[in-house]
C-alpha cells in the first residue's frame, strides 16, 4: 500500500493512481507496518513543534520494514538565508511562514532526526525553500 499524507489545508488531494491521499489524523486507521511507501508532503509543518516527534513515530510505525518514506517540508534555514540575502522580502516570508504553519525544520535537523529513528537516508536535497529527504526503514533484523 502506498499513501501520501497531505497537510490539512491542501485544497485538492494529490491524485496518483497508486497512492491514497490522507490527512495525518487518518493514519491511525492503518495497521502497523502496512505501507510500502509513505510520502509525507508538508504535513509536518502543520503539526505543533512539541508533537512532531510523536507524529514521525506514528508515520514510521505504519511503514513496513524495507519500505520507503519521503518527507518534504519548509526549510527554515533556507528561508532565513534568503531573507538575509534580500532574495525574499519580509512580507513574502511572513506569508510562507505564518500560513497556518505550526513549525518548520531544516534539512540537517530532519535528516538527523530520521537517522536517530534507525532509518537509512537514500537521498536528500533542498530547493526553492523546501527540503526533501527519502529514507528507508531497514529490513527486520
Amino acid at each position: 500500500m502506498k499513501i501520501a499524507i497531505i497537510h490539512p489545508y491542501l485544497k485538492e488531494p494529490i491524485i496518483e493512481s497508486d497512492r491514497e491521499s490522507i490527512n495525518l489524523n487518518e493514519l491511525n486507521n492503518f495497521a502497523d507496518s502496512s505501507c510500502d511507501s509513505i510520502y509525507l508532503t508538508d504535513a509536518l509543518d502543520f503539526v505543533p513543534i512539541n508533537d512532531r516527534s510523536n507524529a514521525l513515530d506514528l508515520v514510521v510505525s505504519k511503514l513496513r520494514y524495507g519500505g520507503s518514506l519521503v518527507v518534504r517540508g519548509l526549510d527554515l534555514t533556507d528561508v532565513s538565508r534568503m531573507i538575509y540575502l534580500k532574495e525574499l522580502d519580509i512580507n513574502s516570508a511572513m506569508s510562507i511562514l505564518y500560513n497556518n504553519r505550526q513549525s518548520a525544520e531544516s534539512l540537517p535537523t530532519i535528516k538527523e532526526r530520521l537517522k536517530l529513528m534507525g532509518l537509512h537516508v537514500i537521498s536528500c536535497y533542498q530547493e526553492n525553500l523546501y527540503y526533501q529527504i527519502e529514507v528507508k526503514r531497514p529490513d527486520v533484523k
